[in-house]
């Protein structure tokens, strides 16, 4: 989105504060420019306020894609070539116009014995014509012409799709990566809390003299181990947030935050999927428009075994003066027609040869087509049962969770007591960051695998 700048308006002094105005009016250009330029050094869309959810990412990464605009562009001119004149369809018509100016030194001598000499004789010719040429008929090759440009129109439609769909892929895949990772980051920013409050309790055992000093030293090497891998979970935030902001077209630096919770669909339906690959996958789209248009480049082969009729017209005006010779002028004008008929006897096996490649085309567009389909098949088996399994891991560490935060809690509060040893309450806090992290990986998995198949069914194709 283009920020478009308002010069403020300028104000007038009088007579007497001419000089005055005009600084005036200089400082409030300069600060005008200012702003303008800063303006045009902002990102093509502006970052929404508050949480940045799937939708809104979505709407600007599909406006702002570079690829979706050039693919856009791209149809819009297969839609410019989608005419009847670029079929052959229509005649087209052309002028001319040549003026022509000559000096010779000339020496007649005729056949009665007459002889004249003339020096610096000027002759000057003059020729205007509007010539219309039109394929009558040419083996129906126009009309094939006119059905492959309008495939060819439809095929770059599909190919939009196809970068419109591949586009929306990616920034899901990044948004969610970039919630997972946020969602990492707190678990292991409530883990460093839970190692300061055992190394305080730790310091203050030692001073009471209930605790010991391998206790307290243990306590620090865990607030450390966990201090770096927060660290490196920052780092891990920081570089997925970049990548989705690439794909926002946004500064990679960008302050983003992102709408917490990976939302799934649990209703997919294998059978359902399946259909929808059949009639809306932008791959097997574009394969099939990929067989229609090898078979018209059959039949626009086949069409030069027919002969072809043009009408050749010409509205014709010559004038020709000359200070020397027979005639002194001449002029002439009028309309003139001609039907060629022409048929290529002998071309050495070229249309043969043509015929025969274009059906070799149209055979390897087709069995390129059964390869894809069954590819696509498979691909949508093996991402079905991994969505499947997914969802089943999901409950299973979902169950895990709340047994790993049960048994953190019994343990910590045994350990404040003194009932549990250091040993036992760092295990229960690493078997809770496990869990977590084993949940988080396991909503990932299902949320990349639904995408995977929504891919596959063409159901990411956005307006």
């Amino acid at each position: 989105m283009a920020r478009v700048c308002a010069l403020p308006p300028l104000r007038r002094g009088g007579q007497g504060g001419e000089t005055s105005a005009r600084r005036s009016r200089t400082r409030q250009l300069a600060a005008a420019l200012a702003l303008c330029l800063s303006g045009c050094a902002m990102p093509l869309a502006a970052q929404p306020a508050g949480p940045l959810r799937l939708e809104d990412a979505l709407s600007i990464g599909l406006e702002s894609s570079y690829g979706i605009r050039i693919a856009r562009q791209t149809e819009a001119l297969a839609e410019v070539s989608n005419t009847p004149g670029a079929a052959g369809m229509l005649p087209t018509a052309a002028f001319a116009a040549t003026q022509s100016l000559a000096t010779n030194n000339t020496q007649l001598k005729f056949f009665s014995g007459d002889e004249r000499s003339v020096n610096g004789a000027t002759t000057v010719n003059f020729n205007a014509n509007v010539q219309l040429n039109w394929t009558l008929f040419d083996g129906m090759a126009m009309f094939v012409r006119r059905d492959r440009l309008a495939e060819s129109a439809a095929l770059q439609s599909v190919q939009t799709q196809r970068e419109v769909a591949a586009a929306a892929y990616g920034i899901t895949l990044a948004f969610y990566n970039v919630v997972i990772q946020q969602e990492l980051y707190r678990v292991l920013e409530q883990n460093l809390t839970l190692s300061a409050d055992r190394r305080q309790l730790a310091a203050g055992r030692l001073r009471v003299g209930a605790g010991s000093e391998l206790a307290l030293l243990q306590a620090r090497v865990d607030f450390n181990t966990d201090s770096s891998a927060l660290l490196r979970q920052e780092l891990a935030l920081t570089q997925s947030k970049a990548r989705l902001n690439r794909l926002l077209l946004y500064d990679p630096g960008a302050p983003l935050e992102v709408q917490p919770g990976v939302p799934l669909d649990q209703t997919l339906s294998l059978d359902t999927l399946e259909a929808e690959i059949m009639s809306q996958n932008p791959e097997l789209l574009a394969a099939r428009a990929n067989i229609r248009l090898s078979e018209l480049a059959v039949r626009e082969a086949r069409a030069d075994l027919l002969p072809s009729l043009n009408l050749n017209a010409t509205l014709n005006f010559t004038r020709f003066t000359t200070e020397a010779g027979v005639l002194q002028s001449n002029r002439s004008y009028g309309p003139s027609a001609a039907l060629v008929l022409s048929y290529p006897i002998f071309s050495a096996g070229a249309r043969r040869r043509a015929i025969e490649g274009a059906a070799i085309g149209a055979e390897q567009a087709s069995l390129r087509y059964e390869s894809l389909r069954a590819d696509l098949q498979s691909d949508l088996y093996l991402q079905y049962e991994a969505y499947r399994a997914a969802l089943e891991l999901i409950a299973i560490e979902a169950a895990s969770l709340e047994i790993a935060r049960s048994n953190a809690a019994i343990t910590a509060g045994k350990y404040r007591l003194g009932a549990a040893n250091e040993l036992e309450v760092r295990q229960a806090q690493v078997n809770l960051v496990a869990a977590e992290n084993r949940l988080l990986s396991a909503r990932y998995t299902a949320k990349l695998a639904e995408t995977d198949l929504r891919f596959l069914a063409g159901q990411l194709r956005v307006d």
